[in-house]
């Protein structure tokens, strides 16, 4: 087992064959890199959180004014209808009184 300041064998690269075990574990910039890249995926998480949530908003205002469109037309063709058939109703009245 290596110790701290051991040299890690590389194999056959063409760097110096000597590497020490502090640069995997126990280098400040390396700690300090991948807690900067945490904070940065966590920011980008928390961004895709907000993105998700204002277009389900967005949806579920636009299924809102969708339905509210549909309903009213639904009332506006029903209210045809009654006059249609009421006019009908009073044609079949005068053609039945003369």
């Amino acid at each position: 087992m290596a110790t701290f300041n051991e040299p890690i064998p590389q194999g056959t690269g063409s760097g110096s064959g000597f590497r020490r075990q502090d640069t995997i574990l126990g280098d400040r910039p390396a700690q300090t890199r991948m807690s900067e890249r945490v904070l940065a995926l966590e920011n980008i998480n928390t961004a895709q959180d907000l993105e998700i949530t204002n277009l389900k908003k967005r949806v579920k205002k636009l299924e809102k004014n969708k339905k509210l469109r549909n309903t009213q037309l639904k009332r506006r063709l029903f209210k045809v209808r009654i006059k249609s058939f009421a006019e009908k109703s009073l044609g079949a009245q005068e053609d039945a009184s003369k």
